[in-house]
């Protein structure tokens, strides 16, 4: 990826842009590219040659990928690129948990084939999930072991408060060919909300076929994992608490003899 790497140095210096803006403004490019409905990108400031470039970058990327998957059952690209690009994590100091790690935890959790119980947007299949998903990098390593040990693909569900995380988790979810989700919003304190989000290869269920996806969406609706948490929530509503069948009912006074 060092050839993309420099075109996006090159880039960022000719227009006088940071590079992690570079960055973000080549994943809405490739994100639009594949829009299953042909969405133009939000904000898209670019025009003439400077789209030609991007186009360029795109292709890049995808011929490496391939190259690289070829001896690898999967690769983040992009996180290594956002560690290179971005000193000191950035403002938010992010820094990835490195590509074997994750490759290691998921390893050591996933021996046996879990059963599927959910019915997703792409059938019933195991959830897996990821939170703080960042680049998706725990998400990829289980769906590369999923395929690796010839099991049903499971449907990922990356969630991450930075909206940059989340163009980096869809853009690599579809480059390796996952089903699943990408929402952006916060999983702890809202996670029944979206502010943005992406459904990913879309258009390779129900028959897989090779014409990858990304849906742009932002309703809760749209997605399995808000779906879930609603649902959760309106059977804890449903519950009593032990506190509030205390207070209802009459305390009973304790006989000893």
């Amino acid at each position: 990826m060092k050839e993309l790497e420099k075109k996006i140095k090159d880039f960022a210096s000719e227009k006088g842009e940071q590079t992690i803006n570079v960055l973000e403004s080549l994943l809405d490019y490739i994100i639009g590219y594949f829009d299953f409905y042909g969405k133009p990108v939000e904000g898209w400031k670019y025009k003439g040659e400077d789209n030609a470039r991007f186009h360029d970058m795109m292709c890049i990327y995808f011929d490496s990928m391939n190259e690289i998957l070829t001896t690898r059952t999967w690769y983040d690209a992009w996180g290594d690129m956002f560690m290179s690009l971005v000193t000191n994590g950035g403002g938010k100091g992010q820094f990835f948990t490195p590509q074997n790690v994750c490759q290691m935890m998921t390893d050591v959790t996933l021996n046996d084939e879990p059963q599927a119980k959910q019915m997703t947007k792409f059938g019933t299949r195991v959830v897996v999930s990821d939170c703080a998903c960042g680049s998706s990098r725990n998400l990829l390593a289980a769906h590369a072991k999923f395929v690796d040990k010839g099991w049903k693909q499971p449907y990922l569900v990356a969630e991450d408060i930075d909206l940059l995380c989340c163009k980096m988790s869809a853009v690599n979810m579809m480059t390796h060919g996952c089903f699943g989700e990408v929402i952006c919003h916060d999983a702890l304190c809202e996670p029944n909300k979206v502010r943005y989000g992406y459904i990913v290869n879309e258009t390779m269920y129900p028959f897989f076929q090779p014409v990858p996806s990304i849906t742009r969406c932002n309703e809760a609706k749209d997605f399995f994992c808000t779906k879930l948490w609603q649902g959760r929530n309106k059977a804890s509503e449903a519950k009593e608490t032990v506190s509030e069948r205390i207070i209802k009912n009459e305390p009973q006074q304790l006989k000893l003899f």
